[in-house]
């Protein structure tokens, strides 16, 4: 698949550009600028639309960054949006991200496969269950709510609900724009 876009480098920037570039490559992120300097995953898109793409990037790094939930959990959660939505790039950096952070390969790989794991540790569980929900159904019954309340807190909860969301709008973007993978790296989903 060929991205749909021009990539842009630093000196094809206008102020408003520039500012959100200057804004992306200076976050906790790190690792997302080419050799060339341009933006890799959803970020080059992201400059298209400046006012909107600055909002967008701070509140994935609120999310990624600023929230109570464990990092194991907050990755096992974006594994779970971006192989939902097949998100090619998103796996791959967010799959790499769960092993780091502890979650376990088979966990990882039944979710790119799209069933459940068959052996979860109980907070594992209880996120992957409300999170699944959310992305089959649009919703989540009482007990899923129930348990990640007991879990995560009410705080937790409303974190863990907008990162599904703010999850599902990186992949959207990624799968519009047909961002490319790294060079070396094979998708793991198929799709052309």
């Amino acid at each position: 698949m060929t991205y749909r876009l021009d990539a842009l480098t630093p000196e094809q920037l206008d102020t408003d550009q520039q500012t959100l570039y200057d804004n992306l490559v200076g976050s906790k992120r790190g690792g997302i600028t080419a050799s060339d300097g341009s933006l890799i995953g959803p970020f080059d898109a992201l400059l298209r639309a400046p006012t909107v793409g600055d909002n967008a990037q701070k509140l994935g790094e609120a999310l990624r960054f600023g929230t109570s939930l464990d990092r194991r959990l907050l990755e096992l959660a974006i594994c779970c949006v971006g192989a939902r939505h097949r998100a090619e790039f998103e796996w791959w950096a967010h799959a790499n991200m769960a092993r780091q952070a502890g979650l376990d390969d088979s966990i990882i790989d039944a979710i790119r496969e799209g069933r459940t794991p068959e052996s979860m540790a109980e907070d594992e569980r209880v996120v992957h269950t409300f999170v699944t929900q959310l992305l089959e159904t649009h919703r989540v019954d009482d007990t899923a709510y129930g348990e990640a309340t007991r879990l995560l807190n009410e705080r937790g909860v409303v974190e863990l609900t907008l990162l599904i969301g703010y999850y599902g709008i990186i992949s959207n973007v990624l799968n519009t724009f047909r961002a490319p993978l790294p060079d070396g790296v094979e998708p793991v989903f198929g799709d052309d």
